[in-house]
């Protein structure tokens, strides 16, 4: 009888071993589950705050145009380096930020937690004879000078530029319309994490 029990005990040992590595085990998957989905949970919501940093600096921007617009009575432009509004070989694109009338950039940035960073490029720019290729940087804003036919009434592309550079825009039928081209560019920054928006607007006067 003593033998038997023994052998009983002795059977028992093994079997809970073989229960306390499977419990181990099934802890440490568990915690690598979990553990995946807080990581992509936190990169989805930093994501999202990043997008909604740079969106609300897209936001400010329009709302800046607007208000020099109401406020000065004209478009904000970029400043040309030379009398004929013209981008030319060796200029940076940043030359083509806007300004307001006074020559003064506007100032979107933030500084926080999420740095956000906004500029507003003007497109209604001319091409300098002398610009090549290898003036394009990566992020170079594209060129639009739209005005309306007088007699068709239909938008063509156009490659006069309305009086100065200084608070005028491209004119439309009988040189009523001033229409102001615009490149909004915001970059939500955290960390090692980014998150840019452009978007265009078109503003009349």
């Amino acid at each position: 009888m003593r033998k038997i029990l023994g052998r009983e005990k002795g059977f028992g040992l093994p079997l809970v071993l073989v229960v306390l590595v499977f419990g181990a085990f099934m802890v440490y998957v568990t915690f690598g589950i979990v553990e995946n989905l807080f990581s992509t949970s936190t990169i989805v919501v930093d994501k999202v705050e990043l997008y909604n940093a740079a969106l609300d600096g897209v936001e400010r921007a329009k709302a800046w145009i607007v208000e020099v617009r109401r406020t000065q009575g004209s478009l904000p432009r970029w400043e040309a380096n030379n009398p004929y509004g013209e981008l030319r070989s060796g200029e940076p694109y940043s030359n083509l930020l806007v300004r307001d009338p006074t020559g003064t950039l506007p100032d979107l940035n933030e500084n926080g937690d999420i740095q956000v960073t906004v500029e507003i490029y003007d497109m209604d720019y001319q091409i300098g004879i002398d610009l090549d290729s290898d003036d394009y940087e990566a992020g170079f804003p594209p060129r639009m000078r739209y005005d309306y036919d007088e007699l068709s009434t239909s938008l063509h592309q156009t490659s006069t530029y309305a009086g100065t550079n200084r608070g005028e825009g491209t004119t439309g039928a009988g040189g009523g319309v001033q229409l102001g081209f615009y490149l909004i560019r915001s970059t939500a920054t955290f960390e090692d994490r980014q998150e840019t928006i452009e978007q265009a607007m078109i503003m009349r006067l």
